[in-house]
Parts: structure tokens; sequence; C-alpha cells
């Protein structure tokens, strides 16, 4: 009886490791389906979230962003489109064989649709293929930033309602989390400096991310991708470089006549920052880019800028 008793509770012992062993529910994220959006809205917001999922600690991250979706969200007409419901709309899906031999994996795409009134819906859509439990959330927002700052806490709902389990707070890739020490000039780095800044006339944030990324939203409506560097002068002190990245768009350039802009299309320089840390929430120093004088002409200069930190 004693040996019985060893041998249920070693195989009690063996099935709980195995249990808690198993590997991670693997997350395929197929993107963004936003017809209705430019191409550089998208990219950001693809990146976006891809950062949010990675951060989540329970999944891991599979980047299928260039599958066969978007085609074949695409070649639907308007009426089948309007027809699609949260079940049939994964059926735009591309197969793979990923999802015969591995059940634990998460289905995951959006769709961000532009409303008559100027806001936006967003439509979070996973599917568990373990129990294929689908799970669909639809929020609506005045403008298309407010999608990028909520994702953080709207991907981490519906991935832990698509497992049915609590997960650890995700951190933001916006870097809302304060450095533990006091980031001076001499100590600057892109971490320490990530987050949401603001203060250029015809900007509405800036955001800095810790993976050297990250995007300027204009009033206008249209963001930029940037690049994020920090690079040591001969004296030791630091300077931030942040570098437009894509390609040239006269919507850029909000207080030059567009006409006047488009004569530069093929010749502009990317727009580039050069940033002293002069305080803890405080970026002061130059822009290169085209600028008007008060004749009407146009051509490359720099500009004194400062920036603020909001978050």
């Amino acid at each position: 009886m004693a040996k019985k008793i060893k041998i249920f509770i070693f195989l009690t012992l063996f099935a709980a490791h195995n249990c808690f062993c198993q590997d991670k529910f693997e997350v395929y994220f197929y993107g963004i389906l936003a017809p209705f959006t430019q191409d550089n809205q998208v990219n950001i917001t693809q990146d976006v979230f891809s950062a949010q999922i990675r951060s989540i600690s329970e999944v891991k991250f599979v980047d299928v962003r260039n599958s066969a979706l978007k085609e074949n969200f695409n070649s639907l007409t308007d009426s089948q489109i309007s027809s699609l419901t949260k079940e049939s709309i994964f059926d735009l899906v591309p197969k793979s064989d990923d999802f015969k031999n591995n059940p634990q994996i998460l289905v995951m795409f959006a769709k961000i649709d532009k409303l008559e009134d100027e806001s936006y819906l967003c439509s979070y859509y996973l599917k568990n293929l373990q129990n294929n439990k689908i799970t669909s959330v639809e929020k609506s927002f005045d403008s298309y930033y407010n999608i990028l700052s909520d994702a953080r806490i709207t991907i981490s709902e519906v991935i832990s309602s698509a497992l049915g389990i609590e997960l650890a707070q995700a951190q933001s890739q916006f870097g809302t989390r304060k450095p533990r020490e006091p980031i001076n000039e001499v100590s600057m780095t892109v971490e320490g400096v990530s987050g949401t800044w603001s203060g250029e006339k015809g900007i509405t944030k800036i955001i800095l991310m810790r993976s050297g990324r990250g995007f300027v939203i204009f009033e206008n409506g249209a963001s930029m991708n940037i690049t994020v560097q920090v690079e040591n002068t001969e004296r030791d002190h630091k300077i931030l470089k942040i570098k437009q990245a894509g390609n040239f768009n006269a919507s850029f350039y909000p207080d030059i006549p567009r006409q006047k802009v488009l004569a530069f299309a093929d010749k502009a320089m990317p727009i580039e920052w050069s940033f002293f840390l002069t305080g803890n929430s405080t970026l002061s120093g130059f822009k290169n880019s085209l600028t008007m004088d008060d004749k009407g002409n146009v051509g490359e200069n720099r500009t004194q800028v400062s920036w603020t930190k909001i978050n």
C-alpha cells in the first residue's frame, strides 16, 4: 500500500510539473485592417500593438503581419465586408500547418474604421485555437492617437479574456516608467527620455519608445515615424538625435503652403532634431527642416525648438 501511495504522489507531482512547464500560448499577430487609414499610421499602429504583445510575459509573440489577411480582406466587396461577423471574419485568416501542430495559439488582428463624424472604431479580434473561443472588443475613439495610447490596456484585457487568466501588468512601450535616478545630460539614454512629449507648433504629441523608435503626430492628422539615438560629443556630453524615418510627406510641414512644399518632394532632407536634455522634463535644441521666410521663400533651415515631457 505504501508503495502504491508513493507511485500515486509521484504521478501527481509529475502531472503538475508538466502542467506548469507547458509551453506558453503563442499570439499570431496578423496586423491591422484599416482601409481608410494612411499606410504610415497603420504601420505605426502595428508597431505599437506588436510591442505591447511582446511585453506580456505570459505569451510568445509571433509576427505574421506580412500574411495574406490584408489581401483577402481587400478582395471583398463592400456588401461582403458589411456582412462580416466576429466568426466569419476569421475565415480571412490564411491557413497554416502551425494551427494543426500546436493548439496553443491565439490568432489576433484588429480592424480600424473611420466613422462619418471623423471618429474611429477599433475592433480587436482573438481566437483561441485550443477551444475555438472567440474574443472580440470594440472601442470608439475621438482621435487616432487615442487608439495608440489605449492599446496597452485593451490588448492586455483581450488576451487575458481569451486565455481565461489574469495577466501580470504589462509595461507600457510609451515609457511612463520613471528612471530610478534623475536623468541628466551626461547620463542621458534612449530609455531615460522615452515617453510622450509636446511643445512644437503644429505637432500634437511626440512618442519616444524604449526600442529607439517613435512617431510624431501632427495637428493635421499626419503621423511620422522617427528613429531615436543618443550620441556622444567630443567632450563626453550627449546629444539626443531624432530623425524622420520613411518617405517625404507634405503634411510634415504644416506652416508652408502645400504646393510650395511639393516642389521639394525629391530633394528635401529628412527632418532631424538635435537636443540637449536641459532638465528631467525638458529637451532644448535645433530642428533641421524646410522653413519659409517672410518673403515666401522655402528652403532648408535650422530653427531652435524645445519639448516638454507630458508623461
